[in-house]
C-alpha cells in the first residue's frame, strides 16, 4: 500500500457523497491507503484548499469538487500504474529510487 489517498474536508463539506464508505471500499479493493483529514485549524492547508474543499489527493493527482466515484477510480488506477512503472524502471546501477519525468509537478 504505497499510494496514498487523502480527502481534505472542512466544516462546509459535510455531505460529500451519499456514502463515503464506497470511496473507502474502493481504496481497500485497490490496496490504497485512505485518510480523511479536516483542514479546519490548519493554516497551511486552509490557505491551499479552503475555497476548493472537498479536495482529494491520490498520489500525484488532485481532484477538486465536484468529482464522482468514477473520477476517483480513474485517478487511483493512474496513480497505481505510474507507481508500477517507476518501480520497474529504477536504475539499480545508480541506486536510484525515483524517476522524475516532465509530467510530474511540484
Amino acid at each position: 500500500m504505497l499510494t496514498l489517498t487523502v480527502l481534505y474536508t472542512n466544516k462546509n463539506s459535510d455531505n460529500l457523497f451519499d456514502s463515503m464508505k464506497d470511496v473507502k471500499q474502493l481504496c481497500n479493493e485497490k490496496g490504497v491507503l485512505f485518510i480523511e483529514h479536516c483542514i479546519d485549524g490548519d493554516k497551511g492547508l486552509e490557505d491551499l484548499y479552503d475555497k476548493k474543499c472537498p479536495v482529494i489527493r491520490i498520489g500525484a493527482y488532485t481532484l477538486t469538487s465536484p468529482f464522482t466515484l468514477i473520477d476517483i477510480e480513474v485517478a487511483i488506477n493512474s496513480a497505481l500504474e505510474k507507481q508500477t512503472y517507476y518501480q520497474s524502471h529504477v536504475d539499480k546501477s545508480k541506486n536510484s529510487a525515483l524517476v522524475i519525468t516532465a509530467l510530474d509537478k511540484f
